[in-house]
């Protein structure tokens, strides 16, 4: 329901809404590089997925939708096992709808098929954005959350943010989050080729 609301409704208060997506997603590729680079770690997989999503850009564009960015169970509240509410829209853009499926894949497969959430994403109104576009967005959504989970380590080595939850998030999660970087990239360059 989300991505059929007019994007008209929300004039220009909302990232992206005097710009493309290309150029929104741009401006986000760039900021969480330049972020991730002043940490001083390395990763030879972020640094391989900020190319690839920065050269394959044409992948960002599609249909232009009210956009959470950050969608998840994480950030639901359920009430008789239906969703009452989203919560935590200081990300929300407008954009594609295909980066939130992308960003939710991950999570969706660990608990149902994927291609049924899509046909009742689609019979529930949803527009079914290209698998291309699906794919750019789930290499973001995993390159996007190592460059938080980098500075959250690098915060909390530093001693600038002395919160051991970014020193777990930033050392056990990072690990985590890095193999699925891994297995994406492996998956994404060949099929892209």
């Amino acid at each position: 329901k989300m991505h059929q609301i007019s994007v008209e409704k929300f004039g220009d208060k909302l990232a992206g809404a005097k710009i493309s997506t290309r150029q929104r997603m741009l401006d986000d590729i760039e900021g969480f590089q330049q972020r991730w680079n002043m940490t001083g770690f390395h990763s030879i997989a972020l640094e391989i997925a900020f190319g690839w999503v920065r050269t394959n850009i044409d992948f960002a564009d599609g249909a232009r939708t009210l956009i959470h960015k950050d969608i998840g169970c994480h950030n639901m509240l359920v009430k008789d096992n239906q969703v009452s509410a989203l919560l935590d829209w200081e990300t929300a853009a407008i954009g594609n709808p295909a980066q939130d499926l992308g960003y939710l894949k991950h999570t969706i497969e660990q608990v149902m098929d994927w291609n049924e959430f899509l046909q009742t994403y689609v019979a529930a109104g949803g527009k079914m954005p290209s698998e291309t576009e699906i794919d750019y967005y789930a290499l973001w959504r995993t390159v996007w959350l190592m460059s938080l989970l980098l500075n959250a380590k690098f915060g909390f080595v530093s001693g600038a943010i002395p919160d051991i939850q970014l020193g777990y998030a930033g050392e056990y999660l990072f690990q985590r989050v890095e193999g699925q970087l891994n297995k994406l990239l492996q998956q994404v360059v060949a099929r892209y080729q």
